[in-house]
């Protein structure tokens, strides 16, 4: 019975995981749309939807097998769902990161984006492909050359396309800083990541680096190391790694067995590379 509860809660997981292929093939802009204006270039967004979609008979071949198995084996069912679950949650951030990469208000760095998210999907592939190590040989050739691909794909973005490079207004990053979710706090965090990277934001007038540290008292340990991560980018690209801000009374765990107060300092210089060396070392 328990290898039969497994082996449908395995099938379930495939099937999230085709309607989250599916919601990202959805995102692209149809080829019309790109074609029929010469003042855009296209999209990063179709290429790598089109990738995407390269799971679509991978996954349904696995939902095929899974339902055609007479004996689910209760061994590889822990395995096989736990790749899968690793799957879904690249594929929410692929989601994710797509949504971002979309329309007229894109992000400049959305072929920057698409390629982490690719590489992600890549990863997580391998890790499928070795929980299904029961599967025919061309479905795991299959998930190999897939695989391939994800991991070298590579995306222009627009900004890059044109050269430009204009600078990112950080006020819609703290606002997403504050109120997204979890599982989105990620997203944002890679993105903020990458366009520091670009040089496309810095941090002025003290918003975004307060915002931070403020979700950094709340989030759950994934991001919170992304966060330190973002904090250290920004300090080795402020002048003399120094910032100022407004740093009000905080209190917050880094770790659990650890707690970090930082009093209040009214536009103080910092150095923030310590401050982040100080995170580091109590992680």
């Amino acid at each position: 019975m328990q290898a039969t509860a497994d082996a449908r809660a395995t099938a379930e997981l495939l099937s999230g995981l085709l309607d989250s292929v599916d919601e990202i093939a959805s995102l692209a802009p149809p080829p019309e749309a790109e074609s029929s204006s010469s003042h855009h270039r296209p999209s990063p967004l179709s290429p790598f939807a089109a990738l995407v979609s390269r799971l679509n008979p991978i996954l349904s071949a696995l939902l095929l097998l899974q339902q055609e198995q007479q004996q689910p084996e209760p061994a590889d069912s822990p395995g096989k769902m736990t790749a899968l679950a690793s799957l879904g949650v690249a594929l929410r951030r692929a989601r994710s990161l797509a949504a971002r990469s979309a329309g007229a208000s894109a992000t400049p760095v959305a072929g920057r984006l698409l390629e982490g998210a690719a590489r992600a999907l890549g990863s997580g592939l391998g890790v499928l492909a070795g929980a299904w190590a029961d599967a025919p040989v061309e479905i795991r050739a299959e998930m190999e050359v897939v695989q391939g691909k994800m991991m070298n794909a590579r995306f222009d973005s627009p900004a890059q396309s044109k050269g430009g490079s204009a600078r990112v207004d950080v006020e819609d990053l703290v606002a997403d800083i504050k109120n997204v979710d979890e599982d989105e706090l990620w997203v944002v965090m890679f993105e903020i990541e990458v366009l520091i990277g670009e040089g496309l934001v810095v941090e002025e007038g003290g918003r975004l680096i307060p915002a931070l540290l403020n979700r950094l008292a709340t989030t759950k340990s994934e991001n919170r190391l992304k966060m330190i991560i973002v904090l250290r980018s920004l300090a080795s690209y402020c002048n003399e790694n120094k910032v100022e801000f407004n740093l009000n009374f905080m209190l917050f765990s880094i770790c659990p067995q650890h707690v970090c107060v930082f009093a209040s300092m009214s536009y103080n210089y910092i150095n923030l590379s310590s401050l982040t060396e100080s995170i580091l070392l109590q992680c």
